[in-house]
Parts: C-alpha cells; structure tokens; sequence
C-alpha cells in the first residue's frame, strides 16, 4: 500500500516507466537497458574494473595513472571520455600497465581484452 499522497507506479524495466518519485530501478534493470550481458554472465562497468584496479595495484606506473582515471569515468566500451574513445583508453592503459603484476593483474587484463574482442 503507497503512503499518503504518494503515487506508485508499476515498475518495469523501460525507464519510461519508472516513477519520477524516486523508487530504485528493478533488479537487473542496466542489464536490459544497456545490454551489458555477455553470455550467460553479466559484464562489469569500466568504472568497477578501474576501482578493482586502484585497490590492487597501490602504486600504478606513471603512465597508467591517467588511463586508469579516465576509466573510472566510463561504464561501457560504447562510452567516451572527452575525445578518446573508451576502446582508445583501455588499450592505452593496458600497454601501461605492464608493471601491474599478480593473479588479480591477469585476471582484470584478460577481462580489458574480453571487453576489447567483444566490443
């Protein structure tokens, strides 16, 4: 039951359909609006990937540092960041990126270049 005063709409996942008011999206919903899915698996923004990156690699290279920024401003491969297209970006940062090392390096670089192949 709504509260008073307070209209609830039936939430889908157009977000046409969503209610000005507030009410988070559905689960699921950037999946359907973006088409992130890949496969069976859903994948992850640029965004979350550049914060898993900062979290493991406590001193990046000079030269990824602002690849690595710029990242942290893109969700998909679709995206841009001022000029450089996002494909641009990750392949700039995974070239600097050689000194980033360890099972959590490889992991996240062969997930850079899954998203790169399916672009």
């Amino acid at each position: 039951m709504a509260a008073a005063g307070r209209t609830v709409a039936p939430v889908h996942g157009d977000p046409e359909s969503l209610p000005a008011s507030g009410l988070p999206w559905p689960p699921g919903h950037r999946d359907r609006v973006e088409g992130r899915k890949v496969g069976a698996r859903v994948a992850r923004l640029i965004r979350e990937v550049a914060a898993e990156v900062r979290t493991d690699w406590r001193k990046p290279y000079f030269g990824a540092v602002p690849y690595l920024d710029a990242m942290g401003a893109l969700d998909t491969m679709a995206d841009s960041f001022y000029l450089d297209s996002a494909d641009d970006i990750v392949r700039y940062f995974l070239a600097n990126a050689h000194t980033w090392r360890g099972e959590t390096a490889r992991r996240v670089k062969a997930e850079l270049n899954g998203m790169l192949a399916g672009k």
